[in-house]
């Protein structure tokens, strides 16, 4: 199992992708693709810990792709 070498890197389906939870104003929001959803909100959820942010997290399917979108909430 390879490890996510950097905060703000997420890596839930095996390719290392940078978040840009340092960057989220309060009620912005990103999309992550990916089919690991659970490792995706784990792996998000242990950054925005790290960095001291509230953020929601929900499943969902944007033009044809499965993942998560994650809103900075405080």
């Amino acid at each position: 199992m390879r490890k996510v070498a950097k905060v703000g890197q997420v890596a839930p389906d095996g390719l290392p992708i940078t978040v840009p939870l340092h960057k989220l104003e309060i009620s912005d929001s990103f999309f992550l693709p990916c089919i690991d959803t659970d490792k995706a909100k784990s792996q998000v959820r242990m950054i925005a810990r790290k960095l001291g942010l509230r953020i929601a997290i929900h499943l969902r399917v944007e033009r044809g792709l499965y993942g998560i979108r994650v809103w900075r909430v405080g």
